[in-house]
């Protein structure tokens, strides 16, 4: 008589995927300040494992309510840099321009410039 033990492994196996708010991004500067609008530029941190999205919340220095732009960008690009011209903005003000990243896990830090718009020139 032969006795035959056999034993059965199951094997898992289990993915941990881990998500979190984005980075902050880095390097947010200026530049081409006109009467009316901005060109602000910045590098894209890591996206915490989501989609994230960037925006852009302006106000006036002295007084105002924080403003909040969307920035538009084609999520199928693998992107590092963006650029983004801001607009519509009053001559001769001086503003307070803050950026940050979102995903659906939450919010990156912001990065703050403040720029002075260019003066419109008076006709003599």
């Amino acid at each position: 008589m032969f006795s035959f033990q056999t034993s059965t492994y199951n094997t898992w196996f289990c993915y941990l995927i881990i998500s979190v708010s984005p980075d902050t991004p880095s390097n947010f500067s200026h530049s081409n300040v006109t009467t009316s609008s901005v060109i602000l530029s910045w590098i894209v941190g890591d996206d915490g494992g989501d989609t994230q999205a960037f925006h852009i919340e302006y106000k006036l220095v002295t007084s105002g309510d924080w403003q909040t732009v969307p920035v538009p960008i084609d999520k199928a690009d693998n992107i590092s840099e963006v650029e983004f011209t801001l607009d519509k903005l009053r001559s001769g003000e001086e503003y307070q321009i803050r950026v940050y990243a979102r995903n659906n896990f939450g919010e990156s830090g912001r990065l703050i410039l403040i720029i002075d718009t260019l003066a419109e020139r008076r006709k003599s």
